[in-house]
């Protein structure tokens, strides 16, 4: 009799050891499974998707759409290793940001679990994998030529940063506008009863300056200003003329009219900027309007507003996407 609950003892403990041994082996197995699903960058980079666009306004001074064939430069900073230098991609037909190239290195992947730094500027400059202009820095002098839609665009100079990883390879960019844009509106006054084509030189301005494409800094250099000559086609329904400039500071710009064989000239005061110490400046991603009237005898010029240029401190959004 006490041989048999003895027996019975051993074979319970035995079978108690061989369960929690099947146990400890599933778990394991279960733990592996789970370790290597949550570590798909260790198998294979992640392509980061990166979204940029813009809602309801212009990519540029052309106030159209991103255009395909729009190339932004994107670089990249980490701990780990995945670190990009101006890396083009470009808009495609449905808007969405594509890599330009074919090459495994014209497409950025996340090569660890570090978080990546994006850095994106518009528009694209140079090579990939070499900083453009000199050290990222690009230098341009306006002309008045370059003063259209579609000359505008090439030096409509946008900036974005954005963070992201392997964890969340979704990159959201918000552009900013970096230069200054000014709008004329020119009106009849005393004595004209309606306006007809005209000429105008707006001189006394900095035209030439440097965009920095990893910070998105643009400002003028101290080369002294230039003039530009421009001309305003009659219209019914308002005649206006709208100049992209770097951001600068100074007192005035001066302005001349031709119309009708008659000459006027006036002068354009800078805004005093309450943000930065009353400085009189054309600030970076702001929009200036400037209501011209001209008279019999004179012009009567008064700034009717500033505002943000649609995305200039307020970033401009979007949701086409880069794969």
């Amino acid at each position: 009799m006490n041989t048999h609950i003895k027996t019975t003892v051993v074979m319970k403990t035995v079978n108690q050891i061989r369960f929690a041994a099947l146990m400890a082996v599933a778990a394991t197995l279960f733990g592996g499974c789970e370790k290597e699903s949550d570590n798909v960058v260790d198998n294979a980079p992640v392509a980061a998707r990166i979204m940029s666009g813009i809602d309801a306004m212009a990519t540029c001074a052309a106030n159209t759409a991103w255009a395909v064939g729009d190339a932004i430069g994107i670089s990249t900073t980490s701990q780990g290793n995945t670190k990009y230098t101006n890396v083009k991609y470009s808009a495609a037909v449905n808007g969405d940001f594509t890599p330009a190239g074919k090459m495994q290195r014209d497409t950025i992947f996340f090569q660890d679990k570090a978080d990546v730094s994006f850095a994106a500027y518009y528009p694209y400059n140079g090579a990939n994998g070499t900083a453009p202009g000199t050290d990222g820095i690009l230098s341009k002098t306006i002309t008045a030529d370059e003063q259209t839609p579609e000359g505008q665009a090439k030096f409509d100079y946008l900036f974005a940063t954005a963070t992201g990883s392997s964890a969340s390879p979704n990159v959201k960019f918000q552009f900013r506008h970096c230069m200054s844009r000014l709008v004329l509106n020119f009106l009849p006054g005393n004595g004209i009863a309606s306006l007809s084509e005209l000429a105008y030189t707006i001189s006394a301005l900095a035209l030439e300056g440097t965009f920095d494409t990893g910070t998105g800094k643009a400002k003028m250099t101290a080369t002294g200003t230039g003039s530009l000559n421009l001309s305003v086609p009659y219209s019914a329904d308002g005649m206006s003329s709208t100049l992209i400039v770097f951001p600068q500071q100074a007192n005035s710009a001066d302005i001349k009219i031709a119309m009708g064989g008659v000459d006027y000239a006036g002068t354009i005061d800078f805004p005093e900027n309450s943000a930065n110490n009353n400085v009189r400046e054309f600030a970076p991603g702001h929009s200036y309007t400037y209501n011209i009237t001209v008279n019999d005898t004179e012009l009567t010029i008064k700034l009717a507003d500033i505002k943000d240029w649609e995305g200039g401190d307020n970033p401009i959004d979007g949701g086409a996407f880069l794969n």
